[in-house]
């Protein structure tokens, strides 16, 4: 009854193989670009990061440094 149905959506054996190839392609290729992009996004995190603590850091050289005055009086003692 549907015999006909199913024959004309057949394909060849070849057009369901190159179907199938370029399906992974596409999936290889999607997958390639989210990763490129979860490593572009790491990567401007960790270059706001660094910036952050070199910010921080230069802060702190301009500050006192109440530890280095307990150090000093207990070398003395």
């Amino acid at each position: 009854m549907f015999e006909y149905s199913l024959q004309r959506h057949k394909s060849l054996p070849q057009e369901t193989l190159d179907l199938l190839e370029l399906h992974q392609l596409a999936q290889t290729f999607r997958l390639e670009q989210d990763y490129r992009e979860a490593h572009k996004t790491f990567c401007r995190h960790y270059h706001n990061l660094v910036q952050q603590h070199r910010e921080d850091h230069a802060v702190m050289q301009n500050e006192l440094n109440v530890f280095a005055v307990f150090w000093k009086k207990r070398d003395h003692s």
